[in-house]
C-alpha cells in the first residue's frame, strides 16, 4: 500500500517539477523572441561577447530573426541549480566568512531586493550580523549590484565582490560539467570555451572600477572546485566596447555592421 502512494507522490512531484520547467522555458522563449535593442536599451554584458552587431541591428530595425537560441528543458534545469548554488555559496559559505561584500536584502522582509541595504556612508559591507531592524530577523542574502555605463550603453551585474584584506576583486562563479571543468582547469588561458566568460568578466572590472577579477569554478560531476585570478587586459575590453558601440550605431543610423560570426551566417542579411 504504502509503495502505491509514494509511487503516486513521486509521479505527482514529477509532474509539478516538469511543469514548472516547461512553463519557464516557455516564457523565456516567448521573452526571448520578442526581445529586441532599441536606441535606449542598454546592451547586457552577459550577452555582448555572444552577440553580431549585425544581426542584432538588423532585427531592432525590422523585428525579424529568422532564428533564436531556444531555451531547452535541460538548459533550464542547468540554469537553476546554476542559480541556487550561487545564492549557497554567497549567502552560507562566502557572506559567513566576511569575505564578501556588497549590498544585502532580508530574505523574510524584502525577499526581491528592492530595499538592499549598505554601510551608514553607503558604502559595500559584509554580511549584516545584526537583525533586520524592519522584521528584527537574521536573514541575510547577498543582492546583486547592477551597473549601467551610459557612454557605450551596456550594464550588467556580477556575482559578487570579494575582499581579502588586502585588495577587491570581481567574482564570476561558474558551475559546469566534468569535460568543461577540465578545460577551465588545465587550459585556463588558451581554450576556446572560456574566451566569451573572460569578456563578461572584464566588462564587470571596467564597470566596477575594480580591475582584479577571480573565477571559480565548480564541477558539477564531481564536486571539485578551482580559481583563477584575472588581471585587467584594456585591449580585450576596447574590442568589447567597441562592439557595443558598433550595435549603438547601426541602431542609431540605420546601417547595418560588419557580421562578425566565425561562419558568416548573418552576413547576407539586408534591411530591405
Amino acid at each position: 500500500m504504502f509503495a502505491g502512494v509514494i509511487k503516486e507522490l513521486n509521479k505527482s512531484r514529477n509532474d509539478k517539477f516538469e511543469h514548472k520547467v516547461y512553463t519557464r522555458i516557455e516564457e523565456e522563449n516567448d521573452k526571448r523572441q520578442r526581445e529586441r535593442l532599441t536606441i535606449d536599451t542598454p546592451i547586457r554584458v552577459s550577452s555582448l561577447a555572444s552577440m553580431c552587431p549585425r544581426d542584432e541591428v538588423h532585427y531592432a530595425l525590422t523585428f525579424d530573426r529568422v532564428e533564436y537560441k531556444k531555451i531547452a528543458a535541460k538548459s533550464t534545469i542547468t540554469f537553476l541549480f546554476g542559480d541556487t548554488f550561487q545564492k549557497l555559496l554567497r549567502d552560507e559559505i562566502l557572506g559567513p566568512q566576511g569575505v564578501l561584500i556588497g549590498e544585502w536584502n532580508c530574505q523574510n522582509c524584502d525577499p526581491n531586493g528592492e530595499r538592499p541595504i549598505r554601510g551608514d556612508n553607503g558604502e559595500r559591507i559584509g554580511m549584516p550580523i545584526i537583525p533586520c531592524t524592519k522584521c528584527g530577523k537574521t536573514a541575510w542574502t547577498y543582492h546583486e549590484e547592477e551597473f549601467l555605463d551610459k557612454a557605450y550603453g551596456i550594464k550588467g551585474h556580477n556575482d559578487g565582490i570579494i575582499w581579502n584584506q588586502i585588495d577587491y576583486r570581481v567574482l564570476e562563479i561558474k558551475t559546469c560539467a566534468d569535460y568543461y571543468f577540465k578545460e577551465f582547469r588545465d587550459r585556463p588561458h588558451t581554450s576556446p570555451f572560456i574566451e566569451k566568460y573572460l569578456i563578461q568578466l572584464q566588462l564587470y572590472m571596467y564597470l566596477t572600477r575594480i580591475y582584479k577579477g577571480l573565477f571559480w569554478f565548480f564541477n558539477k560531476n564531481t564536486s571539485d572546485s578551482c580559481s583563477l585570478e584575472i588581471e585587467y587586459m584594456p585591449d580585450v575590453v576596447e574590442r568589447a566596447l567597441n562592439k557595443a558601440n558598433e550595435i549603438r550605431k547601426g541602431i542609431h543610423n540605420k546601417t547595418l555592421p560588419v557580421c562578425t560570426c566565425p561562419d558568416k551566417k548573418h552576413e547576407n542579411l539586408k534591411l530591405y
